[in-house]
């Protein structure tokens, strides 16, 4: 993707703009520029920055500053309940969804075989993966050091893309955006390679659907580099042969219109009251994040 020729990468658009890197607190990302669309509401950095000094930053800044290495304890504490994990309510309907549409394009006697979680983090929502998909191979990628005792203690294979193949369902949630505009083609690719003939991916990013310069300051934060709205982001997976079976907004809502904001507070009374399920299939509009399902066309 060529972002030198003043054009959107994604979508090509000559409506663009830039910006200055709001928030910036490390100096990595003080000054950097940030390319926004008015066409697909995509933003990203387009300025390089050091791959060595990016990975010095997420291990020595990034998970001391997210108390990833003190606040949840150690692995057998950590996982002997839900309630310890990091977010994993969001993990659960994530593995809801993904069931849902592997389901849609598989026999249903047939289940997942092996499992890839991209940017796994404490391997939440591999563990969980396991009570629904016990015979299931796990593989995790993760580059921040800290999260290898949590992966080891679930069995969780540390792998890379390309030594992994055949991956029936792939998660990625909350890492894409921390991907740079150079690199995210690539790595789309290595996910169509690793994917079997039906598997599926989950994205999970922050949403950006916002053209306010004030909404986007809000919701634009270090160490992001790839900020997405619906269209951006549906627009990109297609370019790059996938198929989209589901996207939608969810999550508290991030913007100030107030019809959005009844709709989701019905939604949720409902859920309260035992009326709706809280499922992700539930659009919640503005919401704060992004999921989608595709496969390969």
């Amino acid at each position: 993707m060529n972002i030198m020729n003043n054009k959107c990468p994604i979508c090509k658009s000559t409506d663009i703009k830039l910006f200055d890197y709001p928030t910036a607190k490390n100096n990595l990302f003080k000054n950097l520029n940030i390319l926004l669309c008015n066409t697909c509401i995509f933003r990203c950095v387009i300025d390089p920055i050091d791959p060595k000094e990016l990975e010095l930053y997420y291990r020595n800044e990034y998970s001391s500053e997210h108390e990833c290495r003190t606040r949840y304890g150690k692995p057998e504490e950590y996982f002997s309940s839900e309630k310890n994990m990091f977010k994993a309510g969001r993990s659960s309907y994530q593995l809801d969804l993904a069931e849902k549409y592997f389901r849609k394009i598989n026999d249903r006697s047939v289940l997942p075989k092996k499992i890839l979680d991209f940017g796994a983090g404490f391997g939440t929502t591999l563990f969980l993966a396991g009570s629904k998909w016990p015979n299931a191979e796990c593989y995790a990628i993760e580059q921040d050091e800290s999260m290898y005792p949590y992966l080891d203690y679930i069995n969780a294979d540390k792998t890379t893309t390309s030594d992994c193949a055949d991956i029936d369902v792939l998660i990625s949630s909350q890492s894409l955006e921390h991907v740079d505009i150079f690199s995210i083609g690539g790595m789309l690719e290595s996910m169509k390679n690793v994917l079997s003939p039906n598997g599926i991916i989950l994205i999970d990013v922050p949403n950006n659907s916002f053209s306010s310069d004030t909404q986007y300051q809000m919701h634009v934060h270090e160490p992001h580099l790839l900020f997405f709205s619906k269209k951006s982001l549906s627009k990109l997976f297609k370019s790059y042969g996938f198929k989209i079976l589901f996207i939608s907004e969810y999550g508290d809502i991030i913007s100030k219109n107030q019809i959005n904001r009844m709709y989701n507070f019905m939604l949720k009374g409902l859920h309260r009251l035992g009326v709706l399920p809280l499922h992700p299939r539930y659009s919640i509009k503005d919401g704060k994040g992004l999921r989608m399902v595709v496969c390969k066309k």
